[in-house]
């Protein structure tokens, strides 16, 4: 159970980190914003719809549009997990789950400390049972 799990992460975190511009781009657009709470330190950028649960629709997505969803292996890249994109196939999914991204996600500034409290809202990653990477 606990390999799956630590699998889990990494395909996760690749896709997070695949939007990283993303989220660095809206970070530096709100520099000025504060928490709901008020609170002007340690900020982050919040998914307001649960990170996972883009990552579940677009493995549906990709599913419903080519019968499966083949996720690309994992790889470490300057000590981050991130997808290997050494294959026209394998880029061509980062490049659908980065525009994907950007047309689904939306954010807003919290603190660490209510980003924490807003947890993931229910969602885990769906396809955990099925990973063989």
């Amino acid at each position: 159970m606990g390999k799956k799990l630590n699998e889990c992460s990494m395909v996760l975190r690749a896709y997070r980190n695949s939007i990283g511009k993303q989220t660095k781009k809206y970070r530096t657009i709100c520099s000025d914003s504060t928490c709901i709470c008020g609170s002007k330190v340690n900020l982050v950028v919040d998914h307001i719809i649960p990170f996972v649960k883009l990552v579940n629709d677009f493995e549906k997505a990709e599913t419903t549009r080519y019968g499966s969803c083949t996720i690309p292996p994992v790889v470490q890249r300057k000590g981050r997990d991130m997808f290997c994109d050494n294959t026209e196939k394998n880029n061509k999914f980062v490049l659908r789950w980065v525009k994907y991204h950007d047309r689904k996600s939306k954010y807003q500034i919290l603190c660490r400390s209510c980003n924490s409290s807003k947890g993931g809202c229910g969602y885990s990653y769906e396809r955990r049972s099925l990973l063989n990477i």
